[in-house]
Formats: structure tokens, sequence, C-alpha cells
């Protein structure tokens, strides 16, 4: 209960914090109807956009390895011939809506935490650009990997709630730790990868 006590008290001094314009409203105790903790984690997703779209996280050209052919030639055939490691992110465009009259403003960085400790934050991928492209003169082409991604939405499990409260005394509040969903998480998640070549007259 003491940890418990210590626990509000930081969560009122951040809401205090964030909200100085309205801090007269908020009962030192009382900070909302639910509190995240170190226990609240993201649910997998119960919604999601029909279609997908591509995320172009790696380009040749931004490494020197896009290549002009010549208006003059006929056609040209790149091949990089090696491979090449980067990175993504898993979710990108990532926010919160909790409701149930929790204080948004205090608690978005501990939900964020719990969104991005659920699901691995980023990944990394090794591809083989070993076969050629055969392309017009006058064009570029670019070497790329894409990430598709589909937005998604899910909800989020744990966390203190506000079950009554006590007469009486300072710490009149009570809260208990409940694991039942709440609020949601969404996102653009990278559902897989893959690489291919822009052909373009500019990139």
């Amino acid at each position: 209960m003491k940890k418990m006590r210590q626990y509000l008290a930081l969560v009122v001094a951040v809401v205090l914090s964030a909200t100085s314009g309205v801090a007269s409203a908020w009962n030192r105790t009382d900070v909302g109807p639910v509190i995240p903790g170190d226990g609240t984690y993201a649910l997998g997703s119960d919604l999601q956009a029909s279609n997908t779209w591509d995320d172009w996280y790696w380009r040749g050209k931004n490494h020197n390895m896009s290549m002009y052919c010549s208006s003059n030639a006929i056609d040209c055939t790149y091949s990089l011939g090696r491979t090449v490691t980067s990175s993504y992110s898993h979710l990108q465009g990532t926010s919160v809506a909790i409701g149930l009259g929790v204080n948004i403003m205090a608690f978005t960085a501990q939900y964020q935490h719990a969104t991005t400790k659920t699901h691995q934050k980023t990944k990394s991928s090794t591809d083989s650009f070993s076969n050629g492209v055969t392309f017009k003169g006058g064009f570029y082409c670019n070497p790329v990997k894409v990430a598709v991604r589909r937005w998604k939405r899910g909800s989020f499990n744990g966390a203190w709630f506000r079950t009554g409260w006590i007469s009486g005394g300072g710490n009149n509040t009570v809260y208990d730790w409940k694991w039942k969903k709440h609020g949601y998480w969404t996102a653009n998640v990278a559902e897989w990868h893959y690489i291919t070549f822009q052909i373009a007259r500019s990139i």
C-alpha cells in the first residue's frame, strides 16, 4: 500500500506539472479512474484497415547506389551484386486514446512505452540485390526496400482502476490492480517487407 501511495504521489506530480492551467480541478489523490503501471501492456489488434500501403524505408540513391542510363543508350543493365542490411520501425505513427477520464497529457508516455514494450520497436532486414535489371535509356534505376504497412488498432490490458473512496484523511481514493481491457492504441504496423527497383526518369 505504501508503494502504491508513493506511485500515486509521483503520478499526481506529473499531472499537476502537465496540466498547470487546470491544476486546481484535480484532487491531489484523485488522479483519474485508470492509472497505467509497469505491468500495463498492449494487446494484439482488434481492428484493421482492409488495404495496405508501401513504406520505402531504404533507397539506394541515398547511399550512392542508383544508376542513370544515358539517353543515347538503348538500354542498360543494373546489378548491385551485394547484400544490404538496414532497420525499419515496426510501428509507425503510434497514438493512444485511453478515455475513461484518464488525463492523456500526463499518461501518454507510459502508454506509448507499453505499446513499444509489447511490440518490437525496430526490425532488421538483410536482403540480396543479386539479380540484375535492364531498363531503357534516359531512366534511372534505384534499388529500394519496402515495408508493407497496415493501420491497426488494439487495446491495453492491466492498470490501477479506481474502486472507491475512504472517507476522511488525505489519501481518500482507493485503487486496485485489475487485468482488464481499457483504452486503445493505433499504429501503422509493418506486416512484411520486400525489395524492388524503382525505374523512373527522375528519383
